[in-house]
């Protein structure tokens, strides 16, 4: 066999035996369904589009932005657990090196939600704001 074609079949199954469902999107929607909230109000409060939104609901292979992750995380009033799983169930997590994830990690702490607050305390450490 050529390299190429012992690359594929080793790739292929290394693929087919480690892919995992979309465990994002699953627990997501858990929290969504725990806390009893509608998706409207999930995403009118921290100002994801409807749209994305909806993507995100309906498309198994959407991979979200660390930044949607967060906003989802604060829209849900998540604790600091659940919101170091739905990061890591996203492929992402909240480092404690830099500024930016130490005042997220310490938001989600201190249940610190509302958007605006969240945005001052970036602002204050330089850090990039979330969009609204």
């Amino acid at each position: 066999m050529t390299r190429s074609k012992i690359s594929n079949i080793n790739i292929d199954n290394f693929i087919n035996t480690n892919k995992e469902d979309n465990k994002f999107q699953k627990l997501l929607f858990k929290y969504i369904d725990e806390k009893e909230l509608k998706d409207s109000d999930v995403y009118n409060k921290v100002h994801i589009d409807r749209r994305l939104f909806s993507k995100i609901r309906s498309d198994e292979e959407y991979h979200p932005s660390k930044e949607t992750v967060i906003l989802l995380g604060l829209a849900l009033e998540l604790n600091e657990k659940e919101m170091d799983d739905l990061l890591r169930s996203a492929s992402y997590s909240l480092p404690r090196n830099n500024y930016y994830d130490l005042i997220i990690r310490f938001c989600f702490k201190e249940k610190i939600y509302k958007l605006t607050v969240v945005n001052n305390l970036l602002d204050n450490y330089s850090c990039k704001l979330f969009n609204y």
